[in-house]
């Protein structure tokens, strides 16, 4: 057996990233010794992330708090578990799992009625009323019509380039699906983009974001403090430019913002595309959504003895009276009843924009330069709109539709829904394209980054749905279609979901990226 690495407190862990997949899969990769008491953890970078987990027997457990108890706690009685998850996301319930394969007593609590955190995935049916809110609706009979949509987490990416997200798929019996290649389409201000200049301006940014990776590996996968991603890809000399004229030139730049999607914040707010340790490559679906996939595994560590405490509130997290243990306090969302857990330690998943709200709930607080960190850390936005229809007004051999930005200007929280989605790029996936993945349907995937995604917020699913279809029909209906209202919308809002108000990609301009979905 390999030796534990040198203790490193447990409640560093503050997030763990999701659909940008950076490290958390080590979480897979937990090696658990069969003696009880102390959880070392080990990191190989700077940024916050989980590496192997060993137990081993030691005099007494790693907790790297002090007693400053402010609760009045002797009414209360706790309940007594080997480790304490606070959170049941993907990093949560992967942690759950592996120490309760090992006989571990793991209870997971989670702030919402919900498991899974960034993974949602909404099911409808024929059936489905355009007024039902639903998040899921079951077929009206045995083997009926239901089609799925991710709003959070939807690929496995790297799927065959080593991704172990694969090998739980196939424990849980779970189909994967890899899309067939298909065409795509960028449209700009005047109408979809020649296939040449589609080309060229394609294959420019992908060497300007290779480009800026390379210039990146130099200083630590991040810019300098006082430069963004923007002041390297947008750069004058930049390989974005390379072979176009003033025009196209204009057209590249505002096809480079559609990174603003997978990033969730702008080119100006970005210092880094994220750890180098990314899997990449091969993408897969998991077939019926990723919903599916997290509660396969929380039904599997359940199995094995791990509890999942669901609407529990995190008030506190402090060190046991006598430095043996952590104790943390929660609150039920729905009753407003309080209650007692104790551990050797805790590991703590929170998301980093809940984090940022968070702090207090650590007594003592975390250090100050780790504080510092959390809170100068941009955390960004991606929301996606379904739309739904009978009959496909737009090409329904594209699989992809870039919507260049048709206006100047800037995107506030504040600006009209319709002006943002104008001075922003989208990313339309049609679902019903010859991909060749299961469970096709007629509808239209849009999803907005940045700033841009925070303005759907304010409407209702309605009248959000309605403003993006008005806005995309001159844009992608094809030649003597007439497009007919959407049948069944559904969107996401992330910044209003107190319990995880991130997205997929966080990276502020002084240089602490620490991700989260």
């Amino acid at each position: 057996m390999s030796q534990p690495a040198a203790p490193i407190d447990p409640l560093r862990l503050a997030n763990v990233p999701l659909l940008a997949l950076v490290r958390w899969w080590e979480l897979l990769e937990i090696r658990v010794c069969s003696t009880p008491h102390s959880y070392l953890l080990n990191t190989s970078t700077e940024t916050v992330v989980v590496g192997p987990l060993h137990l081993h027997h030691a005099p007494s457990p790693t907790v790297h708090l002090h007693s400053n108890p402010t609760h009045d706690q002797s009414m209360t009685q706790a309940v007594a578990a080997d480790a304490l998850v606070v959170g049941a996301g993907w990093a949560g319930t992967v942690a759950a799992l592996r120490l309760a394969e090992g006989g571990k007593r793991v209870i997971v609590l989670e702030a919402r009625q919900r498991v899974g955190g960034r993974a949602f995935t909404h099911t409808w049916t024929p059936d489905t009323k355009l007024e039902d809110n639903s998040r899921n609706t079951e077929p009206s009979a045995q083997g009926g019509k239901q089609w799925a949509v991710d709003f959070g987490c939807s690929w496995i990416h790297g799927y065959k380039e080593g991704n172990p997200v694969k090998a739980l798929a196939e424990r849980y019996n779970i189909p994967v699906h890899i899309p067939k290649p298909t065409a795509s389409q960028i449209i700009g201000p005047n109408g979809p983009l020649a296939e040449t200049l589609s080309a060229k301006i394609t294959e420019n940014l992908g060497k300007a974001q290779a480009a800026a990776k390379s210039a990146l590996s130099d200083q630590g996968q991040t810019t300098s403090a006082d430069k963004s991603l923007a002041s390297i890809v947008l750069a004058a000399d930049s390989p974005l430019y390379a072979g176009l004229n003033d025009s196209e030139k204009e057209l590249a730049a505002s096809h480079a913002r559609l990174l603003h999607v997978p990033l969730g914040i702008t080119l100006e707010q970005a210092a880094s595309f994220g750890s180098d340790k990314a899997f990449g490559g091969t993408d897969g679906a998991p077939e019926g959504g990723f919903t599916r996939l997290v509660k396969s595994l929380i039904d599997d560590a359940s199995s094995k003895g791990a509890k999942f405490k669901l609407g529990e509130v995190v008030q506190q997290i402090s060190p046991l009276e006598n430095g043996q243990g952590v104790r943390v306090r929660t609150e039920n969302a729905e009753s407003g009843e309080e209650a007692l857990y104790e551990s050797a330690s805790a590991i703590v998943t929170i998301p980093h924009a809940v984090l940022q709200q968070s702090l207090g709930i650590f007594q003592p607080s975390l250090p100050a330069e780790r504080v510092a960190a959390i809170k100068r850390t941009t955390v960004g936005n991606l929301n996606k709109v379904l739309l739904t229809y009978t009959e496909p007004w737009w090409d329904a051999q594209m699989s992809t539709f870039t919507v260049l930005a048709t206006e100047k200007g800037e995107v506030t929280p504040d600006t009209p829904l319709r002006d943002a989605l104008a001075r922003t790029t989208l990313i339309v996936s049609s679902l019903c394209a010859p991909t060749g993945l299961p469970g096709d349907s007629t509808s239209l995937l849009v999803m907005i980054g940045a700033d841009a995604a925070k303005t759907i917020e304010r409407h209702g699913r309605q009248e959000a749905a309605q403003i993006v279809h008005d806005y995309l029909v001159p844009k992608l209906a094809r030649q003597g279609a007439s497009p007919q209202q959407p049948n069944h919308t559904f969107y996401s809002r992330w910044a209003k979901r107190k319990s995880e108000a991130a997205t997929t990609y966080e990276a502020g301009q002084s240089g602490a990226h620490e991700q989260v979905y």
